[in-house]
């Protein structure tokens, strides 16, 4: 019998409210469909599917486990579950997996752990996961610093929109940290977080006068 029609509630996202509670640094909010109780019935459909080796049936699973959401909470079946979406090749869930090897939520902490699922959910394209590597790189967590590698990660997160990877290369672009020193497409980029919202970026380039390197 194949996989009962159950539809996740809460998929394609990087679900996991931890970014709020690990994250201080990462203050987005990340779209996601609502996330809702569910009744037994359907928690029934969602654990047998996920049983069964559906990978967002298993994220979603993994997700309610860490946030008690028609469960009791259990960090361990949450990183139990969350884990297995990601050995699926699921990308959210390998940058989630990634986080809680990081603190130690629900596994014994492995940063090498971490940065192997960081990685995967990178080479996919993930853009948190891209501008954690730049973070790793950046301030040596568990390896050696290496800014040239730091500064790629950034970059390739800011090219899909994330914020504090913006600010970030723009600021190595205007300092020459892992680049060479181009202040003008530092200030581009500054100014290009800040046209989209962000309070920060305008803090920054009012500070810095960047509007005088263009």
């Amino acid at each position: 019998m194949g996989i009962v029609a159950y539809k996740p509630m809460i998929i394609r996202t990087c679900t996991i409210l931890i970014l709020f509670i690990f994250q201080c640094s990462l203050s987005y909010c990340q779209e996601r469909e609502s996330i809702i109780n569910i009744n037994e019935s359907d928690l029934r459909l969602l654990i047998k599917n996920a049983e069964k080796g559906n990978s967002e049936s298993q994220l979603e699973l993994g997700t309610r486990y860490y946030n008690g959401y028609s469960v009791n909470i259990n960090y361990e079946k949450s990183a139990y579950w969350t884990e297995k979406s990601a050995e699926q090749g699921l990308h959210d869930a390998q940058y989630a997996i990634g986080l809680y090897y990081s603190k130690g939520i629900g596994v014994t902490k492995d940063l090498k752990k971490a940065m192997y699922w960081y990685e995967k959910s990178a080479l996919q394209k993930n853009k948190y996961a891209e501008y954690q590597l730049g973070y790793i790189y950046e301030n040596g967590i568990g390896i050696e610093a290496n800014f040239v590698e730091s500064a790629n990660w950034y970059e390739k997160s800011a090219l899909q929109g994330m914020e504090f990877a913006q600010i970030k290369i723009g600021k190595m672009y205007f300092l020459g940290k892992g680049v060479e020193v181009n202040k003008k497409k530092g200030a581009t980029w500054i100014k290009k977080c800040m046209d989209s919202g962000s309070e920060r970026a305008q803090i920054i380039w009012n500070k810095m006068k960047l509007w005088e390197y263009l």
